[in-house]
């Protein structure tokens, strides 16, 4: 590390001190505040704020519950957000990371799993230019453990490099994220119990096929409108209409990392069972971005 960047963390030390100095923990806000804070100073070799963080949060009732319900408020972030919010948002999924990984009292490991997948999600959230600019400046700053790196941590790149060295190298495909017909209805923090119901309640089928409604353009004249609806048996239908330019189609489809089984009487269609699924299993799948294969390599995601 060279001198300029080791004045850089110094700096950075005195304001993430000065910042915990002038918070007061009172809700679950600032206990999440605390925790960031705290997470970085730990990166920075200072550990006694995240060892001291049960007693600042002496005014916050129920903690776990506090930082959970932010949670919820941080997808939203992920899945909704651009530029510098979602620069932001995935630092802050990089923090708590940390903080429950390093924490030395354990209390922190209920939010273990909910973190997992918050993770998950950052990572498989494609950030633009003004995002990637966000997160490279934090990981300049905080040395965060390789073991416990984010993705995009670890790598910051955003979408106008990718298409740049996508434009040079033929064969590159990356995932070109569509844009939605109408903004993003939030998801809830009641949809775990909306799943477990029979079939899906109205309220979250209407929210899911509202965030899955999406279109964008391609190089080379391609025009792709993507849709997913959910069914009263927990299936995921997906169906995707690629024209314009050379005769090009959909050839295959995934919801995060759960392969979706294409429909070979019908072009464009895939279809995902979720039946035999937990309520859990179910609610975390709704929130995973869907990536569709295009016949010619390219990718698209919504």
């Amino acid at each position: 590390m060279n001198h300029s960047s080791s004045e850089a963390r110094l700096e950075a030390m005195r304001r993430f001190r000065g910042e915990l100095a002038e918070l007061s923990v009172a809700d679950a806000d600032d206990l999440v505040r605390y925790l960031s804070l705290a997470a970085r100073l730990e990166s920075l070799g200072e550990g006694e704020p995240l060892r001291n963080w049960p007693k600042a949060a002496q005014g916050t009732v129920n903690a776990i519950p506090a930082v959970l319900g932010r949670v919820a408020e941080i997808e939203r972030e992920l899945l909704e957000g651009e530029g510098e919010l979602l620069g932001l948002a995935v630092c802050l999924v990089q923090d708590l990371r940390i903080a429950i990984a390093r924490e030395p009292s354990g209390f922190l490991g209920e939010l273990s799993g909910p973190l997992e997948r918050l993770g998950e999600l950052a990572d498989d959230t494609p950030l633009d230019d003004e995002a990637a600019e966000v997160v490279a400046a934090y990981a300049e700053l905080v040395p965060v453990p390789r073991e416990l790196r984010l993705g995009h941590v670890e790598g910051p790149i955003g979408l106008g490099a990718i298409a740049a060295v996508a434009a040079r190298v033929p064969d590159a495909s990356p995932i070109v994220p569509l844009r939605r017909r109408e903004q993003k209805a939030a998801v809830e923090e009641e949809e775990l119990a909306l799943c477990a119901g029979v079939a899906p309640a109205e309220s979250l089928r209407k929210r899911f096929e509202n965030r899955h409604a999406c279109e964008g353009e391609l190089a080379g004249g391609v025009r792709v409108e993507a849709w997913a609806r959910l069914h009263d048996d927990w299936s995921m239908a997906i169906s995707v209409r690629v024209s314009g330019g050379r005769r090009l189609q959909a050839i295959s489809a995934r919801v995060g990392t759960c392969p979706a089984d294409r429909d070979e009487q019908a072009e464009g269609m895939f279809l995902v069972e979720m039946a035999g699924l937990s309520p859990d299993a179910r609610s975390r799948l709704l929130i995973e971005p869907i990536v569709v294969s295009l016949s010619d390599g390219r990718r698209v995601s919504f």
